[in-house]
């Protein structure tokens, strides 16, 4: 029907309809925002910008843990906030900047986006990091709670296999999808973001 009508008024017509049947919601267009902002970040500032969020949810995982146990027992939840600032604290300065330079590393070593290179990645990633960075976590969380190295490391044995064994099942696929799909500078925001699982499972583990 616009062919009937001057071009200038058509586009007008055309203009004011496309913005009021827009698709776009408040609610996407903020996300949109907020991953801009945040990508924008992980390009100028990306250490400090992974560690606010790394910190954020290994905090949330605690806060999760504590709620759950609470539920699981059948008890009123008593709150741990120095608990919950613990594995805040260790997010911002072991998780973020350890899987930062780890990231790197396997992405510089072994380059490319085909099969063989992720399942190198994701091997690497379970035979060597998860061995070491596993007992170093659980370690610092014993330690930060005011348990002396001895007694965290006879703690730590008597827990290792089974949470190594539960890491296998979570980041085994979460890995490959990590490698796999994700942009290099999202990579330690998604392993957080799984980590939220694993973290709430840390906490358990640890108290």
């Amino acid at each position: 029907m616009s062919s009937y009508l001057p071009s200038n008024v058509s586009s007008t017509l055309f203009a004011r309809t496309s913005r009021h049947f827009s698709t776009k919601t408040p609610g996407s267009t903020s996300g949109v925002g907020i991953l801009a902002w945040y990508s924008r970040m992980l390009e100028t500032n990306p250490i400090p910008t992974k560690a606010l969020s790394a910190g954020t949810i290994a905090g949330l995982g605690d806060l999760n843990c504590q709620y759950l146990d609470a539920y699981r027992k059948g008890t009123k939840c008593e709150y741990d906030a120095a608990r919950t600032c613990r594995f805040a604290f260790l997010g911002f300065f072991l998780i973020a900047p350890v899987t930062h330079n780890w990231y790197n590393f396997l992405m510089t070593q072994i380059p490319g986006s085909g099969a063989l290179a992720i399942a190198k990645r994701v091997l690497l990633d379970q035979l060597i990091f998860a061995p070491l960075f596993i007992p170093a976590f659980f370690i610092s969380v014993k330690t930060l709670e005011g348990s002396t190295l001895s007694s965290s490391i006879s703690e730590l044995k008597n827990v290792f296999l089974d949470m190594y064994t539960t890491n296998l099942f979570l980041w085994v696929p979460a890995s490959t999808i990590n490698f796999a799909f994700v942009p290099q500078k999202f990579m330690v925001l998604f392993g957080n973001c799984v980590g939220l699982i694993w973290n709430t499972y840390v906490s358990f583990k640890s108290n």
